[in-house]
């Protein structure tokens, strides 16, 4: 039972720092064992690289039908060990930078949320079979649903929590639908046995999980700690999701509709890129943050290449986790951003070079993904120049370990593609990666001596932000979906005043005689067939 140590380990932690919190003087104490034994955690789970447990099996979980039931299998295969030791780095890093967000009331009890999370987060990457996943996004959701609500107790905001948690729950109907259509009389279904059929409703599991239909949900601004818990609670929910792509075979290749679902997929990571750079925050623009290496990530699979997706999901943690936390400006800290900025360019043996043979199967693959990562890289520099709170009005202590938080994501990244990616940290697509370096450089020297010049805006560019906003409401008010829901309401209230019409009709005075009619329409429909 191995397999389980890493996820007991940070339930049995959560259980003692709630208790601390309930104690004035366990408090004191409550950051710094959360950050030992996180610290503990995150070199375990790197010790399991070298020590791979055996798989945890349960087979027999039917009774009455043992040898028809689908397996219960929990594997630390090496995708989940990348996925895991960047997610138990993220939870570290949120822990290590706690103490700049304590005026904002990061206390024990946030920190014991945030390691529930991360460990049911673990159980849905150690799914090593889709009855499993299926379990383990479940129980994430009903988790979640039940924090969220506890938080929030607005009744306008709860339906818009129930309204996701709905979606999300269509997701795990969508995985067993497969289960059961995909499954092989003798040995059921398993991700090995994904076929092109199957793939595309799996794809679409995995964007129901990624928590971005409806796009833009009010009950989201209400929770606390945005930059903390939130943020984590957000990237464990989609990186469970990108979890499943990892675990297809390669060279499955979907063919059919091919040019119209990488379209789709295509158009709405440009829509995600436009979105992000715009975005008034990087809190404001997480989602599309998100939405862009999920697209990739689809990509990936659509390419034949879905083992490689696991490097989008390294980015989404390690660099999302990044400038979701790094809510302080220092010097020490622009290098530390300039250093993350390199890893994930794409430039030559970095931690995304390995992304450009994961989609750019030709040179116009290259051209077009080049663009797209130049925009999200310039949201990227846009927000972490953006006016924060400064470093000298935190203790040295706290800036230490606030620094110490977000090298960790920096090192997990590396050490994870490095170590668990077969084949990451290569030359990849030399000429495509040259290009984003060169250009991310450029950017990041414009943008660092404008902001010294003019400000947070530059007077040239003021003209054209409200055009693109106009156009991207446009989308962003049909990808809500609130449309769909007043259809619907719509539908429902006129079925509804058709149904009392006809109770009224039939349970009154003239009842019987409308029933006789209603019979005599029927024989004479009858008769005139005949």
């Amino acid at each position: 039972m191995f397999n389980f140590l890493p996820v007991l380990f940070l339930l049995l932690l959560a259980v003692v720092i709630f208790a601390l919190h309930w104690s004035e003087q366990g408090k004191r104490f409550a950051w710094l064992i959360s950050v030992i034994g996180l610290f503990l955690a995150w070199l375990g789970v790197f010790a399991l690289r070298w020590f791979r447990p055996a798989e945890v099996v349960f087979p027999a979980w039917r009774p009455f039908e043992p040898l028809t039931a689908d397996r219960i299998v929990f594997d630390w295969e090496t995708n989940a060990w990348v996925l895991a030791i960047c997610l138990v780095g993220l939870l570290l890093a949120v822990i290590l930078t706690a103490p700049v967000r304590f005026q904002y009331n990061s206390n024990p009890l946030s920190w014991s949320a945030a390691m529930t999370f991360t460990a049911i987060g673990l159980l849905s990457i150690l799914s090593g079979s889709p009855l499993a996943l299926a379990i383990s996004w479940t129980l994430l959701d009903v988790v979640e649903v039940v924090y969220v609500l506890l938080i929030i107790r607005d009744y306008r905001y709860r339906r818009e929590v129930l309204t996701s948690f709905a979606l999300r729950l269509f997701s795990v109907g969508l995985l067993l639908s497969v289960m059961i259509v995909a499954r092989q009389p003798g040995l059921g279904y398993t991700f090995e046995s994904t076929l092109e059929r199957d793939a595309l409703w799996l794809i679409g599991a995995v964007i129901l999980r990624l928590g971005v239909l409806p796009l833009s949900l009010k009950y989201e601004k209400q929770l606390p700690l945005q930059n903390g818990l939130t943020s984590l609670m957000r990237i464990t929910g989609q990186i469970s999701g990108l979890a499943l792509l990892a675990k297809l075979p390669a060279g499955l290749v979907v063919s059919t509709s091919y040019p119209l679902v990488v379209g789709g997929i295509v158009l709405l990571m440009l829509y995600a890129a436009v979105m992000w750079i715009l975005a008034e925050n990087e809190i404001a623009g997480r989602t599309f943050f998100g939405l862009f290496f999920s697209g990739l990530a689809i990509l990936s699979v659509l390419q034949g290449n879905a083992p490689l997706s696991v490097v989008w999901g390294v980015a989404l943690v390690c660099w999302g986790g990044f400038i979701f936390l790094c809510t302080v400006r220092s010097p020490r800290l622009m290098i530390l951003t300039g250093a993350v900025l390199f890893s994930f360019c794409g430039a030559p043996f970095t931690i995304l070079s390995a992304g450009w043979q994961a989609v750019a199967v030709n040179p116009g693959w290259v051209i077009l993904l080049a663009i797209l990562w130049v925009v999200v890289i310039a949201g990227f520099i846009r927000h972490a120049l953006q006016p924060r709170e400064s470093s000298r009005s935190f203790e040295p202590y706290i800036v230490t370990t606030y620094t110490l938080g977000l090298m960790v994501l920096l090192i997990s990244g590396w050490l994870s593609v490095f170590l668990g990616v077969e084949q990451g940290l290569r030359l990849g697509t030399w000429w495509g990666g040259i290009i984003v370096l060169g250009l991310t450089v450029f950017l990041g020297q414009s943008a660092y001596r404008r902001k010294q010049v003019e400000g947070d805006s530059s007077p040239q560019m003021v003209w054209l932000q409200p055009l693109i906003q106009k156009a991207t409401d446009a989308i962003s008010a049909f990808l809500r979906l609130n449309w769909l829901y007043l259809t619907l309401r719509f539908v429902f209230h006129a079925a509804q005043g058709v149904t009392r019409l006809l109770t009224v009709l039939f349970e009154g005075e003239g009842g019987v005689l409308w029933s006789l009619l209603l019979l005599v329409l029927v024989i004479s429909i009858i008769g005139g067939v005949r």
